[in-house]
């Protein structure tokens, strides 16, 4: 159950990372152009999302089933 709680944990935590758009620290856009910038943060902003819901599942799931 504690690992369960711990994975939905991480997910909450990607879910926000990609709703505050603070990965984008993370990665050097410097040398390109403002429309590769803008499709890099909207990917990034629906792969943190999308992988932080995935794992909210998971963690979910493992809490309940132990």
């Amino acid at each position: 159950m504690v690992a369960g709680l711990i994975i939905v944990g991480v997910g909450v935590a990607g879910v926000f990372k990609g709703v505050q758009k603070s990965f984008g620290e993370e990665i050097d856009t410097s040398s390109m152009s403002r429309a590769s910038r803008e499709g890099v943060a909207r990917l990034g902003q629906v792969g943190y999302i999308a992988k932080g819901v995935a794992l909210g599942l998971v963690g979910v799931c493992s809490a309940m089933r132990h």
